[in-house]
């Protein structure tokens, strides 16, 4: 079968690659293994320790390169198809290969014998992608399943064996330079993280390799594996997997619609809000996300949820500066989280457009009192504070904040600005 042009190449993006071993639980599986080092350290467990330390970081290896053949970008925490032997087997196979090297050393010219530890080296990554795939130790040795890898991979597999020597001999070179040069306790531990990090990336390299040329090897990736600790499941997550049913097929309008009914019918949590609001977007119904962000902010202002309801002001806002809350009672406390999360402009917005649209509603005095003061932190503003305050003063004489609104004006008149 041919080639799929469509995948990324797994030599296209090798910086990703060498980072790779560090990034999430990749990282931090490497950081426990080589922590753990220590106690190899100890006298006459020690090697057994590392013995077991070397299968755990193998059995980790093949995790990180059956999760690469099946297409995953982040690194695995933990996979159950892969047997627990795994680690063994790659000793197992490494032991084989070295048996090889030494018949070939005594019963070889030593030339020859160059040679053919060459290409011992350069077949090696074809009988761990086979040893992943088969899962048989057999079938990694079988010369004739070796050379049927680098046919059915071509050129690439030729440059996927020399790209891991070289990562390969980069920790060599390490360990014989910087590393010689560290305190033995220091230089251990470093030894074993680089030798670690080195190991996953020519994992990384070969699983890349794998699922790029998947069909010639009639590989079938498998699905994401479930986490050990899933995650408590939205309670409407059934209704939201519904609409991405319907959003695949029709698109975000009718997906959207789909949750509008559940939202009509029986509210839905954030999930299903924010879903929402996505298709709403991606649909460009300026008008829907209008209408929603009323009814949301009342969900969350409701829950004290405040930055929450200060987010999704600021969205409305940027659809219709004139935008407010479904209810004018709502704007004093929606204007006092905008003004202490530091957004002033979006306070005195809102506080603007409520003075303008409900001139005669009960709460004016303590809102115009509000934009009052948010308009006098600033010199440019307290001419508008001033006349707003004015303003409040001619019409609410009998007040229960006429106080307060004269107390500020004296400020202000005064050239003092209010605390």
């Amino acid at each position: 079968m041919a080639q799929d042009h469509r995948e990324t190449p797994f030599w296209s993006d090798l910086g990703q690659t060498l980072l790779y071993p560090l990034r999430g639980d990749s990282g931090l599986t490497l950081l426990g293994l080589t922590m753990a080092g220590i106690l190899g350290l100890l006298p006459v467990l020690g090697f057994v320790i590392n013995l077991l330390l070397t299968v755990a970081l193998y059995k980790y290896g093949f995790e990180v390169l059956k999760a690469s053949a099946d297409g995953e970008v982040e690194p695995p925490l933990m996979r159950r198809d892969v047997p627990d032997g795994a680690g063994w087997a790659q000793i197992g196979l490494q032991f084989l290969f070295a048996f090889a090297a030494v018949a070939g050393f005594l019963h070889l010219p030593f030339v020859l014998w160059l040679l053919f530890l060459l290409l011992l080296a350069v077949m090696f990554p074809a009988a761990l992608m086979l040893l992943a795939m088969t899962e048989s130790l057999f079938e990694a040795v079988n010369p004739a399943r070796l050379i049927e890898v680098w046919q059915r991979m071509g050129a690439p597999y030729l440059l996927l064996a020399v790209l891991i020597l070289l990562v390969r001999l980069c920790e060599l070179l390490f360990q014989l330079t910087i590393g010689a040069l560290m305190p033995p306790l220091v230089g251990t531990l470093v030894g074993f993280f680089i030798g670690g990090w080195a190991a996953l990336v020519s994992y990384r390299l070969m699983g890349r390799a794998i699922h790029q040329y998947r069909d010639n090897f009639d590989y079938v990736p498998e699905p994401p594996t479930t986490p050990l600790s899933r995650p408590r499941l939205d309670p409407d997550q059934d209704r939201i997997d519904e609409a991405e049913a319907v959003h695949a097929q029709r698109g975000a309008a009718a997906a959207a619609q789909v949750l509008a009914e559940h939202l009509r019918e029986r509210g839905g949590t954030d999930a299903v809000h924010l879903r929402y609001r996505q298709w709403l977007r991606e649909a460009d119904d300026r008008a829907a996300l209008l209408a929603h962000g009323q009814q949301y902010l009342n969900v969350l202002l409701a829950n004290e949820r405040s930055a929450e309801a200060v987010k999704l002001l600021l969205e409305c806002q940027t659809l219709d500066s004139r935008f407010q809350p479904a209810g004018a009672d709502l704007v004093h406390e929606l204007a006092e989280a905008a003004a202490q999360a530091g957004e002033s402009k979006a306070a005195l917005l809102l506080l603007n457009s409520y003075l303008h649209a409900s001139p005669d509603h009960a709460h004016l005095p303590k809102n115009g009192l509000l934009a009052a003061q948010l308009l006098a932190r600033s010199p440019s503003g307290r001419g508008s504070a001033i006349k707003l305050l004015r303003s409040l003063q001619a019409r609410f004489q009998r007040h229960t904040l006429r106080a307060e609104i004269d107390r500020m004006l004296i400020h202000l008149e005064g050239g003092v600005s209010p605390s």
